[in-house]
């Protein structure tokens, strides 16, 4: 059944914005893929991973197809090494949560090995500094300082200011849930009504963020003036 969800969502990947003759071998790819043929989709797949005009981020796509069909017709090595490209051209690749399992562990197991880079050794043997010599300063005749008045927060502006916090707080809290719901719906197809839902959704997080941070900004102020004025 995963196999089947997973083969529905790479038949609506390619773009159809042009159509030139990779972009039509990658649909045809994805097509058997959608109708489980992978032993079919392999060979195309495999042609595509060394075409010279696919694009770095297309390719990446292609080199994550072509690795879950590897998974899927029981070539594991073939399958790990097409993750590694994909990951070499592009560190945070990625595959939907409705993978087959055994393709996501193979991808992340993947990623340590290729994605950090090897760190450079400390330096050794390095000529310390000598310290520098304190130059005496004649002492500066006695100068009086007034002292200026100190302020204290007052209720009013304690009050202001944990508003400020909270507001700003929901704010950004609103801001992530709309960025989430963004990935979301740029990563995994959904139906059309799910979208328009997903989208007001998003939408109310959005103004419910913009208002968090007008709240906040006007009870800063506030707090600002009732500290400044005493009150």
């Amino acid at each position: 059944m995963v196999a089947v969800v997973f083969a529905v969502l790479l038949s609506a990947t390619p773009n159809k914005r042009s159509d030139p003759g990779w972009e039509a071998q990658w649909r045809k790819a994805s097509s058997l893929i959608t109708k489980l043929d992978y032993e079919g989709a392999l060979p195309i797949l495999e042609a595509l991973e060394s075409h010279p005009e696919i694009p770095p981020g297309r390719r990446v796509e292609i080199l994550l197809e072509l690795g879950v069909a590897y998974v899927n017709v029981g070539r594991t090595e073939r399958a790990r090494s097409a993750f590694a490209k994909a990951v070499e051209f592009d560190p945070t690749a990625a595959l939907p949560s409705l993978a087959p399992p055994k393709a996501l562990s193979l991808l992340e197991s993947v990623r340590p090995v290729i994605a950090t880079p090897p760190q450079d050794p400390p330096p050794t043997d390095v000529p310390k500094a000598e310290p520098p010599v304190p130059k005496l300063e004649p002492r500066p005749s006695p100068v009086a300082v007034v002292q200026p008045e100190r302020r204290h927060f007052t209720t009013p502006a304690v009050v202001t200011g944990l508003l400020a916090i909270a507001t700003a707080t929901a704010g950004v809290l609103m801001a992530l849930q709309s960025q989430q719901l963004a990935r979301e719906l740029a990563v995994t197809p959904r139906p059309a009504s799910e979208v328009t839902a997903a989208l007001g959704q998003r939408t109310g997080f959005s103004i419910g963020s913009i208002a968090g941070y007008g709240a906040a900004g006007v009870f800063a102020a506030l707090s600002v003036f009732f500290f400044v004025s005493g009150e």
